[in-house]
């Protein structure tokens, strides 16, 4: 018996862990890119599982989602609110698709990027790789 509950104890935390990862890839997704096209939301989403499989960053979804300083829109100070209800549909389809890793990395493994409109200061340490939309991407540099 104990090992059935085990066993069903360890079903429902990767469950709810799989869930929590979809839901931080949707709302960062929706978030950093709902004004994109979709290709653009596959690359912000490609750039959070291009993350979690690098030895730089946590290796999970949801602690490179919310990693200090690392995603504008979770540490600008302002609430998030999910108010375009298409846009959020659209976002959890491409997480589910990402994280599934259903889709071809379209950003050539970039691990960074930013809006055309600002200039980071870390931009010294990375390749530039290409634009989609209104987003730059990137990768460390060797």
């Amino acid at each position: 018996m104990r090992y059935i509950l085990a066993i069903l104890i360890g079903l429902v935390s990767v469950s709810a862990q799989a869930k929590n990862a979809h839901y931080c890839v949707s709302e960062a997704i929706y978030f950093e890119a709902r004004g994109e096209s979709q290709v653009g939301m596959v690359a912000v989403g490609q750039v959070i599982i291009n993350r979690v499989r690098s030895s730089y960053y946590p290796d999970n979804p949801c602690d490179v989602v919310y990693q200090r300083l690392q995603f504008s829109y979770y540490w600008d100070g302002k609430p998030e609110r999910i108010t375009d209800k298409n846009a959020w549909r659209i976002s959890q389809s491409i997480a589910r698709l990402v994280l599934k890793g259903s889709l071809m990395d379209i950003t050539d493994n970039a691990t960074h990027y930013h809006a055309s409109y600002v200039k980071p200061r870390w931009l010294v340490w990375v390749k530039h790789l290409g634009s989609i939309g209104t987003h730059r991407f990137y990768k460390l540099k060797e």
